[in-house]
């Protein structure tokens, strides 16, 4: 189990000196979002992803074999179609996160799904990143065949940032710039990381590894 340490005085002037030109970068992109639905720097963001899966109506990928990434489920019945995916797939060995500012009916999974709402271009705290990836931990730990899916908007920028922090804390990934490129390999939808989510992926990632 890894410490976060304290942030030095330096090193806080150094994260708020990134942060800042960050988020100057993530309200352009942002805005760029808005008019063209595409930014030109970080590759295409679709309005509507691919809903097809091995014949499932869900645009879901692996980006290890044993964590997951697909859209929000805008309707009841995408939500039924998750979670047929997950019971034929991984049956009883599952949770699901949402990262997504919206909700939805979530009894059907039991106690299964936790969330962290976020902004669709926002990022998370630090200390959401430090306890999904504890939760994470423990889960995938716990047996082999356990398995874990993270859902925002269009699997874009919050599932990138969660599950890439995972990657750096489990050291399956040692670099940010590694967990960037392992997820936007994996995820077949054009994902993007925002200026924003990539400056908060390297200061925890730093954190990580620095005990």
């Amino acid at each position: 189990m890894y410490k976060m340490s304290c942030l030095t005085e330096d090193e806080m002037r150094n994260w708020l000196t990134k942060l800042r030109e960050a988020m100057k970068l993530n309200i352009d992109i942002t805005a760029e979002i808005a008019r063209n639905k595409k930014p030109s720097v970080f590759g295409e963001m679709p309005e509507h992803p691919s809903w097809t899966h091995e014949g499932y109506r869900i645009d879901v990928n692996y980006i290890t074999d044993n964590l997951l990434v697909c859209s929000f489920p805008p309707t009841r019945s995408d939500v039924y179609e998750l979670k047929r995916f997950m019971d034929d797939k991984h049956k009883n060995c599952y949770k699901i996160v949402n990262v997504c500012e919206k909700t939805y009916d979530t009894t059907m999974f039991g106690e299964n799904v936790l969330a962290y709402p976020t902004a669709i271009n926002g990022v998370a705290r630090l200390t959401e990143l430090w306890d999904f990836c504890e939760i994470t931990d423990k889960w995938l730990k716990e047996d082999d065949s356990n398995v874990l899916l993270t859902h925002c908007q269009n699997g874009n920028v919050p599932s990138g940032l969660f599950l890439a922090s995972y990657l750096v804390y489990s050291r399956i990934c040692w670099t940010s710039e590694q967990a960037i490129k392992q997820y936007r390999t994996k995820r077949e939808n054009g994902i993007i990381f925002t200026p924003m989510s990539q400056t908060v992926l390297e200061v925890y990632r730093n954190k990580c590894h620095s005990g």
